[in-house]
């Protein structure tokens, strides 16, 4: 289910959950399933050049939250640790934001009201499989596949 309120799309799911949003109006569209499984995740779709939100699953407004972080699996992240081979660490979030990554790291930031991913400007090497991990848990509420296509139109 996709709301669109001023611009910014919401995708709706699983538990009622925001799973990706703030897209520009020029969103491709997402394909939401009901499983946490990568075969069976969210799946959205954005223009290159454009800012995005990714929303991290299972947080609402009454989560009590003291720990995020985010990892990628599959996508162009040079720099970002992976330790265990579970995907790239490329935020996390205690009282003080810690990024990894290259020189092009500060494109990624943390939207603080729901703890999404935030990219300004998403790149094709941004598609990947996105997981969003609070207070220590080992598995994301959802994962998040990222397609990224085509280049900003000037």
């Amino acid at each position: 289910m996709t709301v669109k309120v001023n611009n910014t799309v919401f995708f709706l799911a699983l538990r009622g959950s925001f799973l990706a949003g703030q897209f520009s109006s020029d969103y491709f569209g997402k394909d939401v399933a009901s499983s946490p499984s990568v075969a069976s995740a969210a799946h959205v779709t954005a223009r290159a050049g454009t800012n995005i939100t990714l929303a991290c699953p299972g947080v609402s407004p009454t989560s009590l939250i003291y720990l995020v972080e985010w990892k990628c699996l599959g996508c162009d992240c040079s720099g970002c640790p992976n330790p265990s081979g579970d995907g790239a660490r490329l935020l996390r979030y205690n009282n003080k934001l810690t990024r990894w990554g290259d020189e092009d790291s500060d494109r990624r930031g943390l939207e603080f009201e729901r703890y999404g991913l935030r990219f300004e400007p998403v790149r094709a090497g941004d598609s990947g499989t996105y997981l969003c991990l609070l207070n220590n848990r080992r598995e994301p509420d959802s994962p998040i596949v990222l397609t990224v296509q085509g280049e900003r139109r000037a």
